[in-house]
């Protein structure tokens, strides 16, 4: 907590002790992290005290979080191996009052329902990863209803509507604002709908890897953009840029890739074995009107399953042309971590757990979480030596002997019970009013 010396202030009262019972909760092993629970763990730690930290005190969660960032980059940072990776993670919820809450697609059951999805950024450098920054997605429902978002404390600066998209690139904004060390941004092909992202990236001087879509369309030779001349005296004078080459969709590159092109690539061990790829890279042109006479040429890579001969993925990337084909595996697998930093917020250290409406509470919790990872990668880093194979669950394993526990007696537990009942009934009456 040294490093966030005076980060949790709230009305000039350092919150910080209820920030230290808040992290001690999120490490306990096998423990749903709300703030009942968590205070029912940890001592000295209370329901109000910690829900009202949570969700109405006054420190600021982006000062936190910045100092996260900056934490892990110690850990991390690197101007030649470590990548800055975008994805985002929903999270399914019931109702319609909590910030953000619609129906939309949620990845983490593959399907539309009922939920909030936020946009994430993490740091990563070989198999190391944390997530240090986030964006909670505001759907169009949201932003066109000033009333729902004045009931969830909205902030006025945020209530614009903004694709994932463009949270994305106000993450990379944010990264490269703080300093922060990394060569590469990756993201899936949901940031890889359009050219718009990389070329976003691209402006910003930095490499990228983001997969795209099988109907993605390239140009294998340089197309010559031009604005058509005028057919007649009446009528607008042309303006947009067109050309007259074909373009064809990535997947239909690969039927007519020979067989000797793969390249047979070990991405990394894995518990089932060896991780085993061929992978194809290929320089190709890319243009779209907005560039105007300014088509790109850009890697795409293609890997697909070593023994079945499937299971295609592509990629577009703006390395320099010498680059290896090993680089290229290397930067595309690399997104995997994302994957698995969530399930280690996830499953460790509660980032799906909270129980708050606003949108306060949805970044502090988030805040916590992230506080949560660093302390578990700094100490998998730091007994690396000795234990090369340190999980974040074993961690928290040794983690539950160590940290202080609530004492639990008949007396405190039905006090918790009680307290426990009188929401409920509140609960009930409230609703009973809404049908009166």
């Amino acid at each position: 907590m040294l490093t966030y010396k005076n980060l949790f202030l709230s009305y000039r009262k350092d919150t910080s002790d209820k920030a230290q019972q808040y992290l001690t909760g999120l490490l306990k092993k096998d423990l749903r992290k709300n703030a009942e629970v968590i205070a029912s763990a940890v001592p000295d730690a209370s329901v109000q005290n910690l829900q009202q930290f949570i969700s109405d005190s006054s420190w600021l969660y982006q000062p936190v979080m910045n100092q996260t960032a900056l934490n892990v980059n110690e850990l991390l940072g690197d101007s030649e191996n470590a990548a800055l990776i975008i994805d985002e993670s929903g999270i399914p919820k019931k109702g319609k009052m909590s910030v953000g809450v619609a129906r939309q697609y949620l990845g983490c059951i593959g399907k539309t329902d009922n939920g909030q999805v936020g946009v994430y950024s993490a740091l990563c450098n070989g198999t190391n990863v944390s997530l240090i920054n986030t964006r909670l997605y505001l759907p169009e429902e949201w932003t066109n209803d000033p009333d729902r978002c004045d009931k969830a404390y909205i902030p006025d600066d945020k209530r614009g509507f903004k694709t994932k998209d463009q949270h994305a690139i106000d993450l990379i904004d944010d990264a490269i604002a703080l300093g922060l060390r990394f060569k590469t941004v990756e993201a899936d092909a949901g940031y890889g709908k359009g050219l718009g992202f990389m070329l976003a990236i691209e402006t910003r001087a930095k490499e990228f890897m983001v997969d795209v879509h099988v109907d993605q369309r390239i140009y294998l030779k340089k197309p010559k953009p031009y604005i058509p001349a005028r057919k007649a005296t009446r009528g607008r004078t042309p303006t947009e840029y067109q050309i007259d080459e074909t373009a064809i969709r990535v997947d239909a590159l690969v039927k007519n890739i020979p067989a000797q092109k793969w390249k047979r690539i070990q991405l990394r061990d894995s518990s089932k074995g060896p991780l085993i790829y061929e992978v194809y890279c290929k320089r190709v042109y890319v243009w779209q009107p907005e560039m105007k006479d300014k088509p790109l040429q850009w890697w795409l890579v293609v890997r697909r399953n070593a023994e079945t001969k499937d299971d295609y993925k592509y990629s577009f990337s703006n390395a320099p042309t010498d680059t290896t084909v090993e680089y290229m595996a290397m930067r595309q697998g690399q997104r995997y971590w994302i994957e698995h930093a969530f399930e280690v917020a996830k499953g460790d250290c509660g980032l799906d757990h909270y129980e708050v409406r606003g949108w306060n509470g949805w970044h502090r919790h988030m805040t916590l979480v992230m506080m949560a990872q660093f302390f578990l990668l700094q100490e998998k880093l730091l007994h690396k030596k000795e234990y090369p194979l340190l999980s974040a669950r074993d961690i928290m394993e040794l983690l539950a002997i160590f940290l202080p526990q609530k004492e639990r007696t008949p007396e405190s537990i039905i006090i918790e019970m009680k307290s426990r009942h009188r929401k409920r009934e509140a609960s009930i009456a409230s609703a009973r009013k809404k049908f009166t």
